[in-house]
């Protein structure tokens, strides 16, 4: 049974709390701490799993508890209660929280992220692995593209387009501005999947903030970057994302998710630059041994540990409340076959663009497509068409816009 901790000073938020809960109480072990000092004191004696905390607390708050339990209790997804008026402090915990929830709480919401939050540890089994994600506060970006995002919000006549257009080509700014955006905290009736829209929606001063005071942006390694071969994953990314707009747009079997394309593609390989980043003496030899073609690269990951740069990803993205269809493509894009559930054509116009993105100059750029995947959803007459469509696009016509 998963342990959840609700952490508020106002007693009765916490009779709130469980009263919304009550239905739940075989499912989960709720405790319930008036302080961020006795929420620690629970710590200190059975491990948690979930988190759900206020920010404004006597004494010691929000902030406080947040980096307590990311430097000591890392295992724990953290999910921050915060109120319009705390705008600017929740700013703050951007870095030290994985998500945000409104107040005054909707309890379809809060349900629904206790219950996502309570079961991603199905993604990944490894304690290591799982500790590596959850206190990851920024995902870097190529450095050409961080420098220009720096100098643009520098720049004395900028716009939200101009920034989102260049967040629109980076992997992890992407997911951070979406993280953000369509947390609860803004009380969006409807969820944002365009970068451009996201910054335009969070405003300037938030993005300016979020880059260049609270450092949520960071640039890889040049040297890292360089040794392991990885500016190519940008432009694999960029690639992937172009092909998987074309495709799910003429799918048009979804008209609400047919916009959706580009992002589905820009992130699919976001637990490469996760492994990356964090693991990259172990991570170097998995990808040059699949560079040699020995053996497939998630096959290689799944041996040395223990989950895929799918898993991984999906992990990541489910921690920071993005769209379950981009947690399902995320996961599943390499093994459609195993995938159950609503999103089945977005799984298979990324699995598609990103076979097309590895072979497209090759006579066959079908190499790789599960077949009978496609066959199960009428599509296969489609390939050679969506070839050519995508074949005819370069790299520069393949970016955002």
């Amino acid at each position: 049974m998963k342990t959840i901790l609700f952490v508020d000073d106002e007693i009765n938020i916490l009779h709130g709390l469980r009263r919304i809960l009550r239905g739940f109480r075989t499912e989960y072990d709720m405790v319930f701490a008036n302080s961020a000092d006795e929420a620690l004191e629970v710590f200190a004696n059975k491990p948690i799993d979930v988190m759900v905390t206020d920010l404004r607390m006597p004494e010691h708050d929000g902030v406080y508890l947040l980096e307590k339990v990311r430097n000591q209790y890392p295992y724990t997804v953290r999910i921050v209660l915060s109120g319009y008026a705390d705008r600017e402090i929740s700013l703050r915990t951007v870095g030290l929280a994985h998500q945000f929830i409104s107040k005054p709480v909707n309890a379809d919401i809060l349900i629904k992220a206790i219950q996502r939050a309570s079961t991603l540890h199905t993604l990944i089994t490894q304690p290591e692995l799982q500790k590596l994600v959850l206190r990851l506060n920024s995902l870097p970006s190529l450095p050409d593209l961080y420098y220009k995002i720096v100098a643009e919000l520098n720049a004395p006549e900028t716009s939200t387009q101009k920034i989102g257009k260049i967040i629109a080509m980076d992997m992890g700014m992407t997911a951070r501005v979406l993280q953000l955006v369509n947390s609860s905290f803004f009380g969006l009736s409807n969820r944002i999947v365009d970068p451009v829209q996201a910054t335009t929606f969070l405003g300037l001063e938030t993005v300016r903030d979020l880059a260049l005071s609270l450092h949520v942006f960071s640039q890889f390694n040049e040297d890292l970057l360089a040794d392991m071969g990885l500016a190519k994953l940008w432009d694999h990314s960029l690639t992937v994302a172009g092909f998987s707009k074309i495709i799910l747009q003429d799918l048009n079997h979804n008209p609400k998710q047919r916009d959706v394309g580009f992002v589905l593609g820009l992130l699919h390989d976001l637990g490469k630059l996760v492994l990356a980043q964090n693991l990259p003496r172990l991570y170097k030899p998995v990808l040059m041994e699949a560079e040699r073609n020995e053996k497939p690269l998630i096959q290689l990951e799944l041996e040395r540990f223990g989950a895929t740069h799918s898993d991984v990803g999906a992990y990541l993205l489910g921690v920071w409340g993005l769209d379950e269809v981009v947690m399902a493509v995320t996961a599943f894009h390499h093994e459609p076959e195993n995938y159950v559930g609503e999103f089945r054509y977005e799984v298979a116009a990324v699995h598609i663009a990103n076979c097309f993105a590895n072979h497209i100059d090759k006579t066959d750029a079908t190499l790789g497509i599960h077949m009978d995947y496609l066959n199960a959803l009428g599509i296969t007459n489609q390939l050679s068409f969506w070839k050519e469509k995508c074949g005819k696009f370069t790299m520069e016509g393949l970016r955002y816009g």
